[in-house]
């Protein structure tokens, strides 16, 4: 039965849960206009000034209805409590049955409205969610075959055997985001104009950034070096 993992449970193994509809809303773009006297429109658009030309967004929303079955009226109610326990639980990652390759960042902030008809009851709430969907899996060769999606997802190479100086490809599938960077030993990485020099061990640098789609990195240095990051997508 099609449902969503949420806090590390499942909607219909764990709590016997029929999900009704699933129905992620878009989020919307920040906007920051400075208005100007005597000229037309919403002024000067300075929306992208401080986040590098990226348009930022809000927090989504997606808003669920699951059916809940009882066998008797206390067991309807026993079992009510229990999901509301799991789904007041703060935030967590949700996945959707049908999106095994990402999950969204969300946390149910209002109780969910609870209609009850003899042994049944309809349970109407709604998720906050970070904007973007975020891959279950880091960019890479091991990559799990279960949510490898083929529409979407690239088979590549993640970490890389340096000598000298050295060019390697990196494709992100996604918005443009900081990886993170473990080297073996100091290295100095250029991409998109800009060079990041990387010491031994975990390293980000927040102005060091994979575009979306190609990126042609230049590394120089002796060792081995691994970009971990996770896709994310509207």
């Amino acid at each position: 039965m099609i449902g969503l993992v949420f806090n590390g449970k499942h909607s219909y193994d764990d709590y016997g849960l029929i999900l009704n509809y699933f129905q992620p809303q878009p989020p919307s773009p920040k906007k920051i206009f400075e208005p100007v006297p005597f000229m037309n429109g919403d002024g000067y658009d300075f929306s992208t000034v401080g986040s590098g030309d990226e348009i930022v967004y809000t927090g989504r929303d997606i808003n669920c209805m699951f059916t809940l079955l009882g066998n008797s009226e206390e067991n309807l109610y026993t079992q009510y409590g229990n999901i509301l326990e799991w789904l007041l639980s703060g935030n967590s990652p949700l996945i959707h049955d049908s999106m095994p390759d990402v999950c969204f960042s969300a946390e149910v902030t209002d109780a969910p409205t609870f209609s009850k008809e003899n042994d049944s009851a309809e349970l109407q709430f709604k998720f906050r969610a970070y904007p973007f969907k975020q891959g279950t899996s880091d960019e890479g060769s091991d990559q799990l075959w279960d949510t490898f999606n083929f529409e979407t997802s690239y088979l590549q190479e993640s970490e890389f055997n340096i000598t000298g100086s050295q060019m390697i490809t990196l494709i992100n599938p996604g918005r443009s985001i900081s990886p993170k960077v473990n080297c073996s030993s100091s290295m100095t990485v250029l991409n998109n104009g800009y060079t990041a020099n990387f010491i031994s061990g975990d390293n980000q640098d927040w102005r060091f950034k994979v575009k979306p789609g190609t990126n042609l990195i230049t590394v120089t240095g002796t060792g081995t070096i691994a970009f971990i990051f996770r896709k994310e997508i509207l």
